[in-house]
């Protein structure tokens, strides 16, 4: 009897091995673990601190002063012009289009400042930036000669007062920023 009490003394004092048979509380010190490392890493490293004030401190007070905004106004506010340019493009074109987007020479003509985005990712040029707002259409970009679409464009997009030549017509006004269709008999619709 008294070997016994022993072995369930033993067993009692061996707290490490009873924490690895429990899920609960390893899990929970995983978790404390992880929590002091980021919370260290977050107030002790520069880098960290950028990404802690500016990313997650900033965005929420953002977010919370402008609640009230629409969806639209959210990302025409974070995303500028090339969201503008992408409603135009939702209002002139049906959701069959194909649309030739314009090139980066349309884009961001030389000895011209341009209003589009050109320091992010984001943007016109990016195809699958701009696919995200515009789908089901479909878009076609100038350095993808290969792609069976080039064919087919319905749209031409205009920025910056260029592309017109990629027209079948001339026009007798011409705008700094539109969508244009490819055949004049669609031009009035």
């Amino acid at each position: 009897m008294a070997a016994k009490n022993k072995r369930n003394k033993k067993q009692k004092i061996n707290t490490f091995g009873n924490i690895r048979k429990n899920p609960i509380v390893l899990h929970t010190l995983s978790f404390l673990i992880l929590f002091l490392f980021l919370f260290f890493s977050i107030f002790f490293f520069k880098p960290y601190r950028y990404v802690w004030n500016e990313l997650v401190v900033r965005s929420q007070s953002y977010i919370i002063r402008n609640r009230k905004n629409s969806i639209a106004m959210k990302r025409q506010t974070k995303l500028g012009r090339d969201f503008n340019y992408i409603e135009l493009i939702l209002r002139a074109t049906p959701d069959t289009a194909v649309i030739l987007m314009p090139s980066d020479d349309e884009l961001f003509p030389e000895n011209v400042k341009s209003v589009f985005n050109k320091s992010t990712a984001a943007g016109l040029k990016n195809k699958a930036w701009s696919t995200y707002f515009l789908y089901p259409r479909k878009l076609v970009y100038e350095k993808e000669p290969d792609n069976p679409d080039m064919a087919q464009i319905d749209y031409v997009c205009i920025v910056n007062g260029l592309g017109y030549h990629k027209l079948k017509y001339e026009l007798d006004k011409k705008y700094n920023f539109a969508v244009l269709p490819v055949d004049p008999a669609k031009l009035n619709k």
